[in-house]
């Protein structure tokens, strides 16, 4: 029989029943066939759009369900409290470089239904996503130039709506500068280090106040530290991306 497929827009059709089946069948031309399984013995994979959908596989064997692909039974994601957090934990190591669960973020924030550019931002607007960026993403600082912006491009875009097809111009675009930390003169570093200097205020504050669960997820450490401590754990972070002064951020974020 020719394999059939289909995509179910919902987590269950029926909540709380075990004895929905999948019924699909093969009208014509030729022979009249049909399949039935149970639901979830046909489930493959999972998409997002405002909720999610199964990817449905007539012809899947069982352990080639997207729930044995997770290690966990079919009523136990549905039941799960958190759900999402299950998702996120199969998926992410499945992602190649440059790769993002879009569909995943914080529950709690809705992606805009409208796209603006960076351009088109007020200006306290911008100096938040730039200090906001420095304090979600170290790699910004010294990461690899072909993919340190990557990930803050996606942020922007699935959780505030912004979009900004330049963001290296925002960051380290147009050489090296000279800056002073507390009366002591820094000559020809990094530009990057310069707008860091420049932000530094707000982009400490941002790191201190962020909710764990952000840090956990951007920073991808298991432990966030309080105070001082995490703002040493933010340089450290920084400093695992490339070369860059450990001690001159320690003298600029004063710990």
């Amino acid at each position: 029989m020719e394999k059939l497929r289909k995509q179910y827009n919902g987590v269950h059709p029926y909540p709380g029943s075990r004895t929905y089946r999948n019924v699909f069948g093969k009208m014509g031309p030729g022979d009249v066939e049909f399949q039935v399984k149970p639901y979830e013995a046909c489930l493959s994979d999972i998409g997002v759009t405002h909720s999610p959908r199964y990817d449905i596989d007539m012809c899947l064997r069982e352990d080639e369900t997207i729930f044995e692909k997770m290690e966990i039974s079919y009523d136990d994601f549905r039941n799960h409290p958190e759900p999402v957090e299950v998702l996120k934990s199969y998926y992410r190591p499945l992602l190649s470089e440059g790769q993002t669960l879009w569909w995943m973020g914080n529950d709690e924030v809705a992606t805009p239904p409208v796209l603006t550019m960076w351009n088109a931002l007020e200006k306290d607007a911008e100096e938040y996503y730039t200090a906001k960026g420095f304090a979600l993403f170290p790699e910004l600082i010294a990461g690899d130039s072909r993919t340190k912006y990557t990930r803050m491009v996606f942020w922007l875009v699935t959780n505030h709506g912004v979009i900004n097809h330049a963001l290296r111009d925002k960051y380290s675009g147009g050489g090296r500068k000279d800056f002073t930390i507390n009366g002591v003169e820094y000559q020809g570093k990094p530009k990057v280090l310069y707008i860091l200097n420049c932000k530094k205020n707000l982009v400490k504050e941002l790191i201190l106040q962020a909710d764990h669960e952000e840090l956990r997820e951007h920073w991808e450490e298991e432990y966030i530290y309080e105070g001082d401590e995490r703002l040493r754990q933010w340089i450290n972070l920084v400093a695992s991306q490339g070369d860059v002064e450990m001690s001159l951020l320690y003298h600029m974020f004063e710990v």
